[in-house]
């Protein structure tokens, strides 16, 4: 699994990536985390990010790469 961050305040565009290795469960949710560190020298703001996530695993009927990606908005608070 790998994506992007991306947060825009002040008219500048703060972006980071991340990836991260999840086991998968076939029909289960998995729990997973992973650290964006924004590339530059300003760190993400409280407020909102666009979070783009892309997952690619193994067919084990075709012996295939299957990738699928979702992008949603999550709100930073400071924790």
């Amino acid at each position: 699994m790998a994506g992007d961050v991306k947060q825009v305040k002040r008219q500048q565009l703060i972006r980071g990536s991340y990836s991260a290795s999840v086991k998968c469960v076939p029909g289960a949710p998995v729990a997973w985390t992973a650290t964006a560190v924004p590339t530059g020298s300003v760190p993400f703001q409280r407020g909102d990010v666009e979070v783009e996530a892309r997952a690619t695993a193994t067919d084990p009927d075709y012996e295939r790469p299957v990738t699928v990606s979702e992008t949603v908005a999550v709100h930073l608070s400071r924790g």
